[in-house]
């Protein structure tokens, strides 16, 4: 994303929707320790000395990761535009 300042100024898109995936914008917002670190907090933790839910948590935050990385901005346009607005506006 870049901005301009001013009158008529505001946030855009620096690359076209569908080369920017949902894992871009969390990487340049928080950065990837969600995704490295334990689930539960636990300094330490690794195979080693699992938590808990350490191997339910390194299998589960990998699909995680790549649906962020295959969803782009292009495909959330798509999909809340159409669908997600047609099945809530039938409902009101």
């Amino acid at each position: 994303m870049k901005s301009r300042r001013g009158l008529n100024g505001g946030v855009y898109l620096a690359r076209k929707p569908h080369e920017i995936s949902m894992m871009d914008v969390i990487e340049a917002i928080d950065g990837t320790d969600f995704f490295e670190r334990c689930f539960l907090g636990i300094e330490g933790c690794g195979k080693i000395e699992p938590c808990p839910f350490h191997t339910f948590w390194s299998k589960e935050r990998k699909k995680i990761q790549q649906w962020l990385s295959d969803t782009t901005f292009d495909n959330i346009e798509k999909a809340v535009s159409d669908a997600w607005f047609d099945l809530r506006l039938q409902f009101a």
